[in-house]
């Protein structure tokens, strides 16, 4: 307690200076203490209100005014008042009379410690309780708050008690599909969980049952009143509920956010597909390759002697002539051309609705337009070539990897070469070769044996009998 907070102190004695002898003492100890002494019940009432006392020290014995009326009027003011019982000596029988009378507790007039340190005890309990009352007071105020903020939420929000629904706000019945929390008020959190995730869920509701904390989100999949499922996010915290500790549920529906789903497949400097997003177009490619499809490809483009290009326009540079190099390879694709950055300086290109022929076209149509072309640098006007290296896609060869090993293959076989032109690996090749030569006799046969031209060489003449 403040050595300068000042405690009011009502008197119940028929003798002044008894009451007086009490202050002094209490002064003497170092206590601020502002008082008052009544003998009689008009008296006491009024000084509760004119005083407000903090505490009430009275003498058993006093003659107008015994104990237990004290007590009496005390709680009939319901205010919070701790009343003392003022004894000249302390035994068992006088002790046990004064809690009878309803005192707090029992303070000697000839043992000033005892006395003072009573006093300090319950004047400090009173303002602990009294504390106790603001906050009580503070708490209900903010669950009034919390509930309205809770009802005008648009955050699906829900109060969960032992797993069981206990309050949920409009957002959350509607984004379960319920019109009133009637039909939700009892039932279990586990009821709307989707089957795929109970057990886990189940086995969080255990956890917590025990007393470990909660994680702070879990993505898990909600069911429904119609039994539609949909992926969400739920975020856990401690709170209350009228008293009783339970757990807040926040829902976020799991929405993908397209743009920045559009942003993490794209290369930031040029503006086409990452490789990581390729390849897993590349990847649905090879699956349609392996059911029998057999009119796509994949092309590998880079810049040839890039080093030297380097030296040239200076690292700076390097970004403005990929984005050159790639409006002029937009140039040419298709609407069914994909085209990505493969690596710090090249490209590739998946090919799909385009046969054998139709794709050596698409590569001669590339070279001419990225080697006849100049390049603006800024400082720098440069004329570069490009090598590509490309493999056909069928049943053979369905696999991502070997697609790709195929093409940097022939990628490397054409910059061996000298650069500035294409090399395609077929896998279908050595068959449809096989099939022209086999369509080639049969048509030879036919052509012979409609115009007579079998020559007889030899005939094996062997004995017949």
């Amino acid at each position: 307690m403040k050595q300068d907070s000042v405690i009011k102190i009502l008197f119940v004695a028929d003798v002044l200076e008894h009451a007086e002898q009490i202050i002094s003492q209490l002064r003497n100890g170092g206590i601020a203490v502002r008082p008052a002494r009544v003998g009689n019940e008009a008296e006491f009432l009024a000084a509760l209100d004119s005083l407000g006392p903090d505490l009430v020290l009275a003498v058993p014995s006093a003659r107008d005014l015994p104990l237990a009326d004290v007590a009496r009027l005390i709680g009939a003011s319901a205010r919070d008042i701790a009343l003392l019982a003022l004894l000249d000596s302390i035994d068992a029988a006088a002790l046990a009379q004064a809690f009878r009378g309803g005192a707090r507790a029992v303070a000697l007039a000839g043992n000033t410690e005892q006395l003072r340190g009573i006093v300090l005890q319950e004047a400090e309990a009173l303002i602990a309780r009294r504390a106790v009352r603001r906050l009580e007071a503070a708490l209900r105020e903010s669950d009034r708050r919390c509930d309205a903020l809770l009802d005008s939420s648009r955050d699906p929000i829900a109060y969960v008690h032992e797993g069981m629904h206990v309050r949920a706000n409009q957002a959350y019945l509607e984004m379960l599909g319920f019109e009133e929390f009637a039909e939700i008020e009892g039932q279990t959190l586990l009821d709307l969980v989707a089957e795929d995730g109970t057990e886990d869920f189940r086995g969080l509701l255990k956890r917590l049952s025990r007393g470990e904390p909660p994680p702070a989100r879990l993505d898990l999949r909600l069911k429904r009143a119609d039994g539609s499922v949909f992926d969400a996010l739920l975020e856990f915290s401690q709170a209350s509920f009228e008293g009783e500790p339970c757990l807040q549920i926040i829902v976020r529906r799991q929405v993908v956010d397209e743009s920045l789903l559009e942003q993490l497949q794209r290369d930031a400097v040029t503006g086409l597909y990452n490789r990581t997003h390729f390849i897993d177009l590349l990847g649905n490619a090879v699956t349609d390759a392996g059911k029998g499809r057999n009119d796509q490809a994949v092309l590998l483009l880079e810049p040839d002697h890039f080093a030297s290009v380097v030296d040239r326009i200076g690292i700076s540079n390097v970004d403005t002539l990929l984005r050159g190099s790639v409006e002029r390879i937009k140039g040419v694709l298709g609407p069914n051309d994909i085209a990505a950055r493969f690596s710090d300086h090249g490209f590739v290109i998946l090919l799909r609705g385009r046969p054998h022929e139709s794709v050596q076209v698409l590569c001669t149509a590339l070279l001419q337009a990225i080697n006849g072309a100049i390049l603006d640098l800024g400082n720098h006007s440069l004329a570069i070539t490009v090598s590509i290296g490309g493999s056909l896609m069928g049943e053979k060869n369905a696999n991502t990897a070997a697609v790709l090993d195929q093409a940097g293959n022939m990628l490397r076989n054409a910059q061996g070469e000298g650069g500035n032109r294409f090399a395609l690996y077929d896998p279908a090749a050595q068959e449809r070769a096989d099939a022209e030569k086999d369509k080639r006799w049969h048509n030879l046969l036919r052509d012979a044996l409609a115009h007579g031209r079998f020559v007889m060489f030899h005939q094996q003449v062997i004995a017949l009998l």
